[in-house]
């Protein structure tokens, strides 16, 4: 696969795939981290196959570990979110197949366009940095240049296909001033809650009360299994210390790298742009070159050149700063401006220059010749590079061999570890949420551990941090009814909960009689129960209810019910309100024309969204007819329901 690197051009274009996953990918790439991450020679479970391609569990579990290292998904939602992340993937996956029975396709010119607008700095002098560099980004990415191209044209698959199916939807004006109105309008309402935790607070059960509720369901009480196991760890810090990376060998890797090491000529510049647009007419073009020509006579009279940027400069981006461009090189301007910049010595001044964006006074502050960087400054980022490269080969070869001998001796895992020259601890009575030495805690490794018992093996599991680990259990304790002493604490919290819910609910029901009782009257009936009445005062759709939380808490409640009405049980998780409507005052479109474009992108994204949705599940349907969809339901239901005893 890496014959593709032979040729300097198709060199240049494998680049650009890669930097333009880092940056611009929305959907699968985003999605799923290491989306290209080897199987480390599993066999993995296949959960869906779109054409050709392949949604294994494996993938759908860095989704997983992601959302969750990243707070976007709770642990104990993963089993019900699950297929819907499977589902995710798969549709992503047969838009794509669609687009490109469509006769949709990414040319490499399209590909490098994108790229060199969105990172230029990655080419030295419009060069191409190398093929190591390359391959060390995805490295670190724990990817492959096949798979990890592949995934990044797929995406670009996807926008095309947006653009030609979904782009030119018209919002009707109506439409947008209806939702002005909507934004615009205000409410105001009058609050009771009914807190459980703050009623948890007044709870003060006794030894025996605790002892009586944990009688009721004992099982619950019950402690987890725990596991001694033998942990082999592949650590890349501690096995980058062992690599023999010699001088000689830096020297070769630096040798065929000097394009990379050369640091290109570049000019420190600074301008003042009189702004004349290429279609202008030629009476609007002399004008501005006559400013420009009078700013040039000012600061050859003795005016300051910064000052000037700074009051006549059209150019917005450089004339707070006094027209300070910073250092520029060749490639990185319009070319009437480049050789003006490169042509001056230091301190000197150019004459008006005209480009395609107006006139230009320049000048070049200071000037670098360019030079190659000697090995001893790249020294070190060679060498880390070198290891990197060395390590995505050798850690998954000996994460597996490891597996291998301890599948056959679970019993071995110290030995087996120092031939191999990995890290071995031993871990007493592991369970749930231990922090596990090296690792910490360790989601996967708990789930993997789950099912297995003593002289169990698990298959090699990746960290977040990129380190590959293999555990056997040698032994196994059962889970058992633990002793009140040894559960108390927890016996505490679930009394707490319970009974302050209980009681929560038993006052929302107590409010409601009461409110009966008082014909409605919402304040009489708050007072009679010693309820605090909460003001929420004045506030929008996407506005603050005042000391009680987001506008959209009570959903359209408040703006689709009468003056005057009362509202509830209105619950928001799980703690129960009744509400007020107090006041409400009609939205004015007029006020918020200042919105009218950013509503117009979200009434516009919504649609799309809508769209797209019924695009894909359009394909889906006709992909699964004609026998190019499959999904595995029982392979989704199984791995969702091992995350139930995560």
């Amino acid at each position: 696969m890496f014959d593709l690197f032979r040729s300097r051009a198709k060199a240049m274009r494998y680049l650009l795939i890669v930097l333009l996953s880092l940056v611009a990918l929305s959907m699968v790439i985003t999605l799923i981290p290491g989306f290209g991450t080897p199987s480390y020679g599993t066999n993995e479970q296949v959960l869906a196959e779109v054409g050709d391609e392949v949604v294994t569990q494996r993938m759908v579990a860095q989704v997983i570990q992601a959302q969750m290292r990243n707070q976007q998904m709770a642990p104990q939602i993963v089993e019900m979110m699950l297929p819907q992340v499977v589902n995710q993937i798969v549709g992503e996956l047969a838009t794509a197949y669609e687009a490109k029975r469509l006769g949709l396709s990414v040319t490499d010119q399209e590909m490098i366009q994108t790229i060199q607008t969105l990172m230029p700095h990655l080419f030295q002098g419009g060069e191409f940095v190398g093929r190591e560099a390359y391959q060390a980004t995805l490295a670190q990415m724990n990817s492959t240049i096949p798979e990890f191209e592949r995934k990044v044209r797929q995406n670009i698959l996807l926008e095309k296909l947006q653009r030609v199916a979904f782009d030119g939807m018209v919002i009707p004006p109506a439409e947008v001033d209806a939702e002005l109105k909507k934004k615009s309008e205000k409410v105001q309402l009058s609050v009771v809650k009914f807190d459980a935790e703050e009623i948890k607070k007044t709870l003060k059960p006794s030894v025996d009360e605790l002892k009586a509720y944990m009688k009721k369901d004992e099982a619950r009480f019950q402690t987890p299994p725990k596991r001694t196991i033998g942990l082999i760890i592949a650590d890349a810090d501690k096995l980058g210390e062992s690599l023999p990376i010699t001088d000689a060998m830096i020297k070769q890797e630096y040798s065929a790298q000097m394009d990379r090491w050369r640091v290109p000529e570049r000019a420190k510049v600074r301008h003042i742009l009189v702004k004349a647009d290429q279609n202008a007419s030629a009476e609007d073009k002399k004008k501005a070159r006559e400013k420009a020509e009078g700013l040039l006579k000012q600061i050859k009279g003795g005016a300051d050149f910064g000052e000037l940027a700074k009051k006549n400069s059209d150019d917005p981006g450089s004339a707070t700063k006094g027209g300070d461009l910073d250092w520029v090189q060749r490639g990185q301007t319009v070319k009437p401006f480049e050789d003006a910049a490169f042509l001056m010595k230091p301190k000197d001044l150019s004459p008006v220059v005209e480009t395609i964006f107006g006139y230009h006074i320049i000048q070049t502050t200071e000037k670098d010749p360019g030079r190659l960087k000697p090995l001893d400054e790249v020294r070190s980022e060679l060498v880390s590079e070198m290891r990197k490269r060395q390590l995505f080969d050798r850690m998954p070869a000996l994460a597996d061999q490891a597996h291998a001998e301890l599948a056959k001796a679970p019993d071995q895992g110290e030995q087996i570890a120092q031939k191999l020259g990995l890290i071995y601890a031993k871990v007493e009575r592991a369970g749930p949420d231990t922090a596990y030495p090296v690792l910490g805690k360790s989601l996967e490794l708990d789930r993997q551990l789950a099912p297995l018992n003593k002289g169990g093996v698990t298959p090699v599991v990746q960290t977040s941090d990129n380190k590959l680990l293999v555990a056997s259990v040698l032994e196994f304790f059962p889970a058992k009814i633990g002793e009140f002493e040894e559960v108390k604490d927890t016996v505490r919290m679930a009394y707490l909960d319970s009974r302050s819910r209980e009681l929560a609910e038993e006052r929302v029901k107590a409010f409601e009689a009461k409110l009966r009782a008082n014909n409605g009257d919402f304040l009489k009936t708050a007072k009679d129960m010693g309820m605090k009445v909460v003001d929420t005062g004045e506030f929008e759709r996407n506005g603050q209810m005042k000391d009680v939380g987001p506008a959209a808490y009570f959903g359209e409640q408040p703006w689709v019910n009468p003056v005057g009405g009362v509202v509830g049980p209105y619950r928001v998780s799980a703690t129960p309100y009744w509400f007020k409507i107090v006041a409400r005052k009609e939205g004015d479109p007029k006020t918020m024309e200042a919105e009218r474009g950013a509503v117009v992108a979200t009434i516009r994204e919504r649609k799309l969204r809508e769209r797209r949705e019924l695009f894909e599940e359009g394909v889906m349907r006709q992909l699964k007819s004609d026998g190019k969809l499959k999904v595995n339901d029982e392979a989704i239901k199984r791995m969702a329901s091992a995350y139930r005893s995560s």
